[in-house]
């Protein structure tokens, strides 16, 4: 794994990186936020008046956790993205239309989802199998393809229903919404329904039980890698069985395709760079992580605090299979609507796959076969050399 110095981040964050560089993550951070707290104060305070009507007008559980961790993120940051998502998070709200008894040892799995019914299938089966106490927080974004009708039979499902359009922003508020309905001090792990983790001791290692260890490591978040699965032939190809991706997107690209920010502790490069010329594009998430001391999802990538973020180890893999057979319709809508992040800027990008008759492969020399445990321990061994 190559290591590089995220240019464009450090054009927002010069400083940050700078303090970060000499003076360790916790110092940095509490100098960046003095510098952050000066600056724009007319916005911050009209900011934390609304925060405080919204408030004042909800009823959701731990709402002082809540008005605290927000407060926070608003004095020590200027991201107008972060503020949206607060306002959706108190006047955008999921019904619940399937409740369970969650218990003290389960850990919870929340989702986000619209129109998945294979994979949706698929994502349950998965996590089932892995996850020893778990059960599934999942917010249906007004599916009509049956995946609603679905959820609703499963016994281990929380399911939520929402119909306003979706954005990424709305989708952190949802997620971080049922989590504050789910209740404080305990593991979530937050992830898409086309992500499935991988961890290196996953044959003998339920999640429930992996969680305990990381517990007792005293850890409170760690990392993953999100690698690009597809298959050796056509991507989306309609002799592909849907129903069976998982057995034909095995295909990954090697680590030292990927590149390491060492100042920030993150991922990028590899599939994307290679096949879209995405060069800094995010190949990382902290999707498992114990939610206390004002921790919570600031976006699809990230978790605030930011020390939380930068310092939480890689562990984890999470296989994304995005270009399967009939997701073409999806990535047009996509494009249309410019819902995703920076207009769907990336799916503009992701439609040339599936152009042209004869469609296009993306295996190569750098492609590697997944090979479980191996795999896992690739790109953790990859990042910690770059870390000596």
């Amino acid at each position: 794994m190559k290591i590089i110095k995220n240019k464009n981040y450090r054009e927002r964050n010069g400083v940050l990186s700078l303090f970060i560089r000499f003076l360790g993550v916790d110092i940095a951070v509490l100098l960046r936020n003095s510098f952050s707290f000066l600056k724009n104060t007319g916005i911050r305070r009209e900011r934390l008046n609304r925060l405080k009507q919204w408030d004042y007008q909800t009823l959701i559980k731990d709402k002082e956790y809540w008005y605290k961790a927000f407060k926070r993120s608003i004095i020590t940051s200027n991201d107008k993205a972060a503020f949206i998502m607060m306002e959706a998070f108190y006047n955008c709200i999921p019904d619940k239309v399937r409740d369970h008894e969650i218990e003290e040892n389960d850990i919870l799995i929340v989702c986000v989802e619209k129109n998945e019914l294979i994979r949706m299938n698929k994502f349950l089966e998965h996590y089932r199998k892995i996850g020893g106490h778990v059960k599934f927080l999942i917010v249906d974004n007004d599916s009509d393809d049956g995946t609603f009708e679905m959820l609703k039979e499963q016994p281990d499902v929380i399911l939520y229903t929402v119909k306003e359009t979706y954005n990424s922003k709305r989708k952190t508020a949802w997620t971080n919404y049922v989590i504050a309905e789910a209740g404080l001090h305990r593991w979530y792990l937050v992830v898409d329904s086309d992500e499935f983790l991988e961890y290196e001791e996953m044959e003998n290692l339920p999640l429930s039980e992996y969680v305990k260890e990381l517990q007792q490591k005293k850890m409170i978040a760690v990392k993953a890698v999100m690698l690009e699965m597809y298959p050796k032939g056509i991507i989306g190809s309609k002799e592909i069985a849907i129903d069976h991706f998982r057995e034909e997107y095995i295909y990954y690209d090697e680590a030292d395709s990927y590149s390491y920010d060492p100042d920030i502790n993150q991922v990028g490069g590899g599939f994307l760079e290679r096949v879209f010329g995405e060069v800094n594009a995010i190949r990382t998430k902290v999707p498992l992580f114990y939610v206390s001391d004002n921790r919570f999802m600031l976006g699809s990538h990230h978790i605030y605090p930011l020390y939380d973020d930068i310092k939480a180890p890689f562990e984890l893999i999470l296989q994304h299979y995005k270009f399967l057979p009939g997701d073409e319709g999806h990535i047009r809508e996509a494009v249309r609507t410019g819902v995703y992040a920076n207009g769907s800027r990336l799916y503009k990008k992701y439609i040339k796959l599936f152009e042209g008759e004869t469609g296009i492969s993306v295996y190569c020399e750098k492609s590697h076969k997944w090979e479980g445990k191996n795999s896992v321990k690739e790109f953790k061994n990859s990042i910690r050399g770059e870390n000596r």
